[in-house]
Formats: structure tokens, C-alpha cells, sequence
């Protein structure tokens, strides 16, 4: 078990900047603890982080957070293989951090008592260009730590921040495009799947989400629910249908993922006015176009 304040006197404030070299890998064989909370982000070359369950290799420009309880190693680095550690007190959140609505806040102070509290983060990735500004400010900090001017203790706090919005700011962006990668999926899975009937907790789970907040995601996104969208989408596909094809309204109906043709009927009417047989006629089809 690592002690924080075998890093750092108690008279300072709890963050600090530790740096490991490829030489120094062999200082941390066997799994390791500590009582403190750690930033770990690979500056340069590569690196394999062990945990009881697993092998990570990273990269430049990976990062995670270790919290305690966690335990980890460090094998077969690279011969330019450095890794930046930041180490804070979990337990010390910073009001300016907290108080702001960023995902990745919510890992930097976690609720250490919940039960879906995890010693560990995902791997996260700073491009090329953000990785070089995190590592400055963290020689920054490093700096001032070591050189103690006046107002240091303040220097520390405002570039642990700025470090922060870096790590969170890259954090936001990936769940930002994961979640919009989740909505394409399911927009993607209605327009090809509208023969098929599922609930919305069908759907949900396929997708990952919860009911609410995939309903809440696609609504901002495509001004409907997915309920009301894959109808629209139906009743579309039924319209090419009639238009085009010899098939029986009743085949038509089942094809388009209708329970039947009563039920496609009362769909008709309610969002064209007309009903099935007036499109197939193409008794005002110019006006009845699709939705």
C-alpha cells in the first residue's frame, strides 16, 4: 500500500505530480495499492497496465483514474515510455470542480460508498495536441510543488483545474460521440427493422440505454419518440408499397410491420386522411405525400 503523504508534506495542498520513467517500471513489480486518487496518463511510447482480471496496453495519450482500493502493475514499456501520475485526495473535492455539470467530475470525486463505486476508470484519450498542454501544465505544478514561491499553493489549485478541463473536456467529446453514435444506431435499427414489433424496452436494452433516456435523446434529436417515428416510417414504407407493388393491402400491411390491416387502415386516416386504398388509386396522391 502506497501512503499519499509519502509524496507530499501534510502543510500542502493534496496534489502533486509524479513521473515514471521506463527504468523505473521495475520499482513497481507485484499488484500495488494506494490510499490516495490517481490521474495515470501516458506521455510518451507504450506500456502494459496490469490488474488482477486484465492487460491494458496504452499509448501515448492514454489516461485513467486508479482509486483506493485499486490494485495495478506496470510491465514491458518501451524504452521512451513515461507515464505522468497525478495524485489527489479523492476525498478533497475542489467546490469549483464539483459544482460544475461535467461527466467526468463525477469520476474525478466519486461517491466512495456507493455500490456502483469502481476502483478504476475506462481508458480515456487526449489527442496529440491536448496531450502536450496537459503534460506542461503538469511540469507546472510539479515545479511549483518543488519550488514552494509564495502563493504556490494557489498556482497548484489553479493548474490542477486547467489540467482538469483537459482530461474532462476529452471525456465530454468521447461520451458526447458515443452517445450520438448510440442514437445513429438506433435510428439506423427502426428504419430497417420496422417490420419487426419490440417495446421500447426492447429496443432500449438492444441499445444500451435506458427507456427514459433513449426516448429523451432521440425525442432532442428528431423532434419525436421512436414510438411515433417508426410509424412514420411504416406507414411510408406501406405507401412505397402501394404504390408500387401488386401486393394485397393486407400483405402490405403485415410486410410494413402493421397487426394487421385494420390496424394500418386507422393509422392511414389518422396521420394522411385517406385511407390505404386511396393511395393505391392514387386518389390524392399528389397531396398525400410521405411523411
Amino acid at each position: 500500500m502506497f501512503h499519499f503523504y509519502s509524496y507530499i508534506d501534510e502543510e500542502s495542498f493534496p496534489v502533486t505530480v509524479t513521473v515514471m520513467l521506463s527504468s523505473g517500471v521495475g520499482l513497481f513489480r507485484g499488484l500495488h495499492s494506494h490510499d490516495f486518487s490517481e490521474i495515470c496518463i501516458v506521455s510518451s511510447g507504450s506500456i502494459n497496465r496490469l490488474t488482477r482480471n486484465l492487460t491494458t496496453p496504452l499509448t501515448a495519450g492514454d489516461f485513467f483514474l486508479v482509486h483506493p482500493g485499486g490494485e495495478l502493475e506496470w510491465s514491458d514499456p518501451s524504452p521512451d515510455a513515461v507515464v505522468y501520475n497525478v495524485l489527489y485526495d479523492g476525498n478533497i473535492p475542489i467546490p469549483m470542480l464539483i459544482s460544475r455539470n461535467m461527466p467526468f467530475l463525477e469520476q474525478l470525486y466519486p461517491d466512495f460508498k456507493s455500490d456502483k463505486f469502481y476502483s478504476f476508470s475506462e481508458i480515456y484519450h487526449l489527442p496529440e495536441l491536448e496531450l502536450k498542454k496537459v503534460i506542461n501544465i503538469l511540469d507546472l505544478i510539479k515545479q511549483e510543488n518543488q519550488e514552494r514561491k509564495p502563493g504556490y499553493q494557489t498556482a497548484v489549485i489553479a493548474l490542477f483545474m486547467t489540467a482538469i478541463l483537459f482530461f474532462a473536456r476529452s471525456y465530454t467529446s468521447r461520451f458526447m460521440n458515443e452517445a450520438k453514435y448510440r442514437r445513429q444506431r438506433v435510428f439506423a435499427y427502426l428504419n430497417s427493422h420496422f417490420s419487426e414489433h419490440f417495446t421500447l424496452q426492447d429496443l432500449a436494452k438492444k441499445m444500451g440505454m435506458s427507456p427514459s433516456t433513449l426516448f429523451r435523446r432521440f425525442k432532442a434529436d428528431f423532434g419525436v419518440g421512436p414510438a411515433e417515428y417508426l410509424q412514420k416510417v411504416r406507414i411510408n414504407q406501406a405507401i412505397t408499397l402501394l404504390r408500387n407493388s401488386a401486393h394485397s393491402n393486407e400483405f402490405i400491411a403485415f410486410q410494413c410491420g402493421f397487426y394487421n390491416y385494420s390496424h394500418m387502415w386507422k393509422l392511414f386516416q389518422k396521420h394522411l386522411h385517406c385511407s390505404p386504398t386511396d393511395i393505391r388509386s392514387e386518389k390524392n396522391a399528389e397531396s398525400k405525400n410521405c411523411l
